[in-house]
């Protein structure tokens, strides 16, 4: 597949010449937690024109990042995944978003779009294991449409998709909501008064101490 190159011998002109077009790693980092269908990548980057994730998908493959994978009967659709190249991107897309956390607004403006994949992955940037103690914690995260799974260890986060049946604590939420509880800026107590957060196994106090371990990025 043709491309555009800057034609230099410079890693990160390399690295650009495959993942610096527009959309590229936003279509990464919607698979980071784990493989998504070509509708949930839709759903996931409004504005996006399908024959452009087409493409952008396609020169992925071809490149070796991701590779497309079958999904369990009965269904007859295709997910697509980050190959081993691909996720070791991951490390990189958290440090540019942590560089790029510092230019958000918040609150969140009402003409931009928050998905459920950047709002889990942004506990990634928020996680701040110092901030409280911290125990160890299974917990099921609910952003419809999807699920997600969060394992949190002494100074540990890990996040996947998917579903986790002996969950310790399960939590049902919006993305914006999910934010605002991981940045401090929505109490636990508040958001479950106002039915913002449900709590349909474990305890508040459990979801207080998860909540705990995140906290705004300081600038220096």
């Amino acid at each position: 597949m043709s491309r555009r190159s800057y034609q230099q011998y410079c890693p990160l002109a390399h690295a650009l010449d495959l993942v610096g077009e527009r959309w590229t790693l936003l279509i990464i980092r919607e698979l980071q937690l784990g493989p998504r269908r070509f509708s949930d990548l839709e759903r996931g980057l409004p504005g996006l024109s399908p024959n452009l994730l087409s493409e952008r998908l396609q020169a992925l493959e071809s490149w070796g990042l991701i590779t497309p994978q079958p999904l369990p009967p009965p269904a007859r659709l295709r997910a697509y995944a980050l190959t081993a190249s691909g996720q070791a991107l991951n490390t990189a897309l958290v440090l540019l978003a942590q560089w790029g956390a510092q230019f958000l607004q918040m609150p969140i403006p009402d003409d931009e779009f928050l998905g459920t994949i950047p709002a889990m992955a942004s506990l990634k940037i928020l996680f701040q294991p110092t901030l409280a103690e911290t125990e160890t914690l299974s917990a099921e995260v609910h952003l419809e449409p999807d699920s997600f799974r969060l394992h949190l260890i002494p100074t540990e986060l890990h996040l996947e998709q998917g579903f986790l049946p002996k969950a310790s604590l399960v939590l049902h939420t919006d993305p914006k909501q999910l934010l605002g509880l991981a940045t401090g800026m929505l109490a636990v107590s508040d958001a479950v008064e106002d039915n913002l957060l449900q709590i349909t196994r474990g305890t508040q106090d459990a979801a207080e101490m998860l909540f705990a371990q995140f906290g705004l990025p300081t600038h220096s």
